[in-house]
């Protein structure tokens, strides 16, 4: 398997992470829609410059991988001020992008620290999505 860097989509949306009090993700319908019953983490060489080195594939009860996912915790610094980026980027079965989620309590901000709205998550979103999109190739895989 060939991942590309996560650290790549992080700087090009120069996207912060600070504290909030709700869950925000966005996710597409995956290819295989079935519970998940256990999460393994596989340690993969991602040749990125990230720490996290683990994919976590997500089994359903018929041990039948129906996604993937990895955890990007790292600081970004802009104009000398560091924030902590913490985010879950999913992808389905096929390795294309599925979604991303943030912890509990977590939240992005733009360039100038400004928090993001509704309307940014699902940009931020829709443009991971597409296909066309220049960093379509920084968040699909290839399996």
């Amino acid at each position: 398997m060939k991942f590309v860097p996560g650290i790549v989509l992080i700087l090009a949306l120069s996207l912060f992470v600070e504290n909030s009090k709700k869950i925000i993700s966005r996710m597409n319908s995956p290819v295989i829609s079935s519970a998940v019953q256990k999460i393994v983490p596989t340690l993969i060489n991602f040749n990125d410059t990230l720490r996290s080195d683990t994919l976590f594939i997500h089994f359903n009860k018929e041990n039948i991988p129906v996604k993937y996912s990895r955890k990007v915790i790292c600081n970004v610094c802009i104009n000398n001020e560091c924030r902590l980026v913490n985010i879950e980027l999913f992808w389905n079965i096929t390795g294309s992008y599925l979604g991303f989620s943030l912890p509990e309590g977590e939240f992005l901000t733009k360039n100038e620290h400004e928090h993001f709205e509704k309307k940014d998550y699902t940009r931020l979103h829709n443009i991971l999505n597409n296909p066309l999109s220049p960093l379509s190739n920084f968040v699909n895989i290839q399996v």
